[in-house]
């Protein structure tokens, strides 16, 4: 079946995957193995991630529940937690404690992983989320999404501590991804018109504004030291500013068929942008010279480093999983795709 989303297991041993028809497959990294294969009844995952501390599987789906789950027994879910609509994306905060859950629609809500239980849920506005982040400090959670509003909040107040429009009044673009510094303190906004801005998480001043000439953009990360943020948009460039003298430092052709995935590898070293032409670009972080090409064959649509940035796993077109072992330079197929005639 077509794949949806992946995780992968903090020990690089485990890959889940969930597919268009609803099911969350487990699958063997090493030997390419599917270990065990689950549908719920009446509904269909539609995301799942791992924990980052521990081995625990979180998915979400369409009838609105969050699910956590043992990976070494996948019939039955450990906890169900109704979350509300349909879920689009969960994810964990940094250090494993808690899983964010949110949709098209509908509220932000915080769980608590050791109890399982619900720690606080944020309005997203009337549009939904298109985005929602912890802080790395996991005591608040930043929501963007088509409305064209940033919204922070801290997990232990009412109101949100941050309120800030994404343009003027009356035309605020919409908020496609978010990202935050380490120390919390500023956040990048990238939008839906090309546009990115830094804002002050503190005053919700503007710090720095530039219009990117990339359409749409798909990504935004800070890099070295955080005096440089890179952006990747429909205009099929990968484009790096220079914070500190506000210009625009270089522009690289990194990606086609889309507005681009860019990642950074957990040390922050390493930087990954997935393309439609079946290639991914990565490119040193502190160098971001020409980019090695590692060829996947089919439009790369999704791209996970490995928690220790040794591999890159890519998520081809006809949902192929390719796994890149970037100190040998060798590759290998963790899943076959459609074409293959093997069912996911």
């Amino acid at each position: 079946d077509q794949v949806e989303d992946l995780a992968i297991s903090h020990d690089h041993r485990l890959l889940a995957t969930v597919g268009f028809d609803g099911h969350c497959a487990l699958w063997n990294i090493e030997t390419g193995e599917r270990l065990t294969r689950v549908k719920p009844p009446r509904h269909q995952f539609r995301t799942v991630a791992f924990s980052p501390a521990r081995l625990q599987l979180v998915t979400g789906d369409s009838q609105g529940s969050v699910s956590f789950w043992n990976p070494n027994d996948l019939e039955v879910p450990l906890k169900s937690i109704k979350h509300g609509p349909a879920v689009k994306r969960v994810r964990f905060s940094d250090d494993g404690s808690r899983v964010l859950s949110f949709g098209a629609k509908g509220a932000v809500r915080v769980w608590d992983v050791n109890s399982e239980e619900l720690v606080a849920e944020f309005a997203s506005g009337p549009q939904g989320a298109n985005s929602a982040i912890f802080s790395h400090d996991g005591t608040k959670v930043a929501i963007g999404g088509n409305q064209g509003i940033l919204r922070i909040w801290s997990l232990t107040e009412k109101d949100p501590i941050l309120v800030f429009n994404n343009g003027p009044e009356g035309d605020l673009e919409p908020i496609q991804t978010l990202c935050l510094t380490a120390d919390d303190n500023r956040i990048a906004i990238a939008g839906g018109h090309g546009f990115y801005r830094i804002v002050s998480v503190d005053e919700g001043k503007i710090l720095h504004e530039n219009y990117s000439y990339q359409g749409l953009l798909g990504s935004a990360l800070f890099l070295r030291d955080e005096n440089y943020l890179v952006c990747t948009g429909t205009t099929r460039s990968l484009e790096v500013y220079d914070l500190e003298n506000a210009h625009v430092l270089s522009s690289y052709t990194t990606h086609r068929l889309g507005a681009g995935t860019a990642i950074l590898s957990h040390d922050l070293r390493m930087l990954a942008v997935a393309s439609g032409d079946g290639t991914t670009k990565l490119l040193d972080s502190a160098r971001l010279r020409e980019p090695q090409i590692l060829w996947h064959d089919s439009p790369a649509r999704q791209i996970k480093f490995s928690d220790d940035g040794g591999s890159i796993f890519s998520l081809g077109a006809q949902s192929e999983i390719k796994q890149f072992d970037l100190r040998s330079g060798e590759s290998k197929i963790v899943m076959e795709g459609l074409e293959s005639g093997v069912k996911s």
